[in-house]
């Protein structure tokens, strides 16, 4: 997704005193038949 200049100074979360972001990752669209059940390793066992 594409932000623009509207979107200077948005807070996404805050981070506690002393803490720091060292990773971020993208989390998709939770369709319908994926729910929330499950790993989402797809896998037998």
């Amino acid at each position: 997704r594409v932000a623009g200049r509207n979107t200077q100074g948005v807070t996404i979360f805050r981070t506690g005193e002393g803490e720091k972001v060292v990773s971020v990752e993208r989390v998709g669209d939770v369709g319908e038949d994926e729910g929330e059940a499950g790993d989402g390793g797809g896998g037998e066992g």
